[in-house]
């Protein structure tokens, strides 16, 4: 009888060791998915930022080359969005 309990301990704990570094691998991937989303995010910020800024100087200043910045930021407002959103499409839960 003393085996039988020591195989289904040892089957028992096997189990766990397996079951705990899959969610320790499903864990993982959602902290580096996590992390993308967050560098996604603050490009978007400094994006922004650097429109308002623009939006600004060519009140100031009406110029192409500041209209030229503007549109460059704008692009890289919408790509870091589309970069961010992509990351939530990988498997990131909202």
């Amino acid at each position: 009888m003393t085996g039988v309990a020591s195989v289904v301990v040892l089957l028992g704990v096997a189990v766990f060791a397996v079951w705990s570094s899959q969610a320790t691998a499903a864990a993982v991937g959602r902290a580096v998915t996590a992390g993308r989303v967050s560098d996604d995010y603050a490009q978007a910020t400094t994006a922004v930022g650097a429109e308002q800024s623009l939006v600004l100087e060519y009140r100031l200043q009406p110029s192409p080359q500041v209209l030229a910045r503007f549109d460059q930021s704008a692009t890289a407002l919408v790509a870091a969005l589309a970069r961010s959103y992509g990351s939530l499409d990988d498997g990131f839960p909202a």
